[in-house]
């Protein structure tokens, strides 16, 4: 990906006549990469150099760290924290240690308040309020026919795709192109739960409203 590179000896940037190939709207199309490099850097929270310091007073009996000076090589919650001044061992403690166990506790939370696919109820957990779980199918004039409710990984998509459905990315629901501002069609989504429920998914079929007479 790299279009050029930086020469040293004469103090320029020379072409590497790189070339990349992408997909643009189903073409495939060759370039020559735009970016010559990428320079990274990375910061560390003050929240997160006082939580270090702290990690390192209770590996050394409470004694406060100090702010200048060399310091010894030291084992925090295993990990093996280096010979270093005093500033750049309380970073390395906050990047090896202290974030590290703060995204572990972030991704754990969310796995935690994650819905749950509708098959994986256990025994003897609590429905919904309205006593039902899983995917909702129904129709509006205003929508078409839609499908909310699915996780990834049910087992929904597959079938819903056989049918023809589409994920709509703003709204998070599955729909069936062509079916706004038209009557319901009953036989089709009867059809669509029954395959749905033959997946092991509970399906709510919301039935639309007749339509009036004259």
């Amino acid at each position: 990906m790299q279009g050029a590179q930086f020469n040293g000896m004469e103090d320029r940037y020379e072409s590497t006549d790189n070339t990349v190939t992408v997909t643009v709207k189903g073409r495939k199309v060759t370039g020559k990469p735009l970016v010559d490099g990428i320079n990274t850097h990375r910061d560390v929270s003050d929240d997160a150099l006082k939580a270090a310091a702290a990690l390192w007073s209770e590996a050394h009996d409470g004694t406060e760290p100090p702010t200048s000076g060399m310091l010894d090589a030291c084992v925090i919650d295993g990990h093996v924290i280096k010979e270093n001044w005093a500033p750049q061992q309380m970073w390395q403690i906050a990047s090896d240690v202290v974030l590290p166990q703060r995204w572990a506790a972030a991704k754990e939370q969310a796995a935690a308040q994650a819905p749950r696919p509708a098959h994986a109820q256990e025994e003897g957990e609590e429905e919904g309020e309205d006593g039902t779980e899983g995917l909702t199918l129904e129709h509006t004039s205003e929508d078409g026919t839609t499908v909310t409710g699915t996780r990834l990984g049910d087992g929904a998509a597959e079938v819903l795709k056989r049918h023809g459905f589409k994920w709509h990315r703003k709204n998070q629901y599955w729909y069936a192109p062509g079916s706004r501002d038209q009557q319901a069609d009953t036989e089709f989504m009867d059809v669509v739960a029954a395959d749905l429920c033959a997946e092991n998914l509970t399906v709510t079929t919301a039935q639309p409203e007749p339509t009036p007479t004259a």
